[in-house]
């Protein structure tokens, strides 16, 4: 049986192509980390959210898995 990737490795390779946008949002907690509250920097996270989404499609498109392709509401957005 291959080797299975762990969900949180999958997140760690999809994060790490989205840098800008992991970096803004961790700006955007940290500028207030003392009064941090739901929906603070939710722009800046859904932001990295899409990236994520966008690069994980990417990778199953790229390797033929099930589901590939970014989903059309990203793609739109960032004109994908």
């Amino acid at each position: 049986m291959p080797n299975r990737t762990r969900p949180v490795e999958k997140i760690a390779k999809a994060t790490a192509k989205c840098s800008v946008e992991a970096a803004a949002y961790g700006k955007c907690v940290l500028a207030d980390y003392n009064a941090v509250h739901k929906d603070m920097c939710v722009k800046e996270f859904m932001r990295l959210k899409d990236c994520v989404l966008v690069s994980e499609a990417q990778r199953r498109s790229h390797i033929g898995e099930r589901g590939a392709g970014p989903p059309m509401v990203i793609a739109w957005r960032y004109g994908i």
